[in-house]
């Protein structure tokens, strides 16, 4: 066997497999693509700081109603939620769908959800409320 028909045989299954290995890398690149749109939206809608957070969750006790310092972070953060804002928005028209009938305002006009309070995607705030209510003693962890 000749040296050329060593490199033409070894040629081939390298140019298969950087075929196959674009083919992949932009299958990659598309999939990617939109989820660094949806990660870019989640981030740029972050209004709340993970220090803001600290502060209006740490005179918070699990399993009692929220303070007023969480109650006042969380209605500024309703209030620059569309999502939040549309549900509201039904509800006063009482153009809601059939979806939003587990979704009720309180006296403060504050979005409940189950006649819980709504927390709009706010990740700092999330994961405040998440560790708060996880590190309790009473939660058996």
């Amino acid at each position: 066997m000749s040296a050329e028909g060593l490199t033409s045989d070894s040629a081939a299954p390298q140019r298969r497999r950087s075929t196959g290995q674009n083919s992949l890398n932009e299958t990659a690149h598309r999939a990617s693509g939109s989820e660094a749109d949806h990660l870019l939206h989640i981030v740029a809608i972050q209004t709340i700081t993970r220090k803001r957070a600290m502060r209006a969750t740490n005179t918070e006790t699990p399993w009692e109603s929220p303070t007023s310092s969480l109650r006042e972070l969380v209605q500024a953060s309703q209030k620059d939620d569309l999502f939040t804002q549309r549900v509201i928005h039904d509800l006063r028209d009482n153009s809601g769908e059939a979806s939003r009938t587990l979704y009720s305002l309180d006296e403060d006009r504050l979005l409940l959800y189950k006649r819980r309070l709504y927390i709009p995607q706010q990740r700092a705030l999330i994961e405040e409320l998440i560790n708060l209510h996880h590190d309790d003693q009473l939660a058996g962890h």
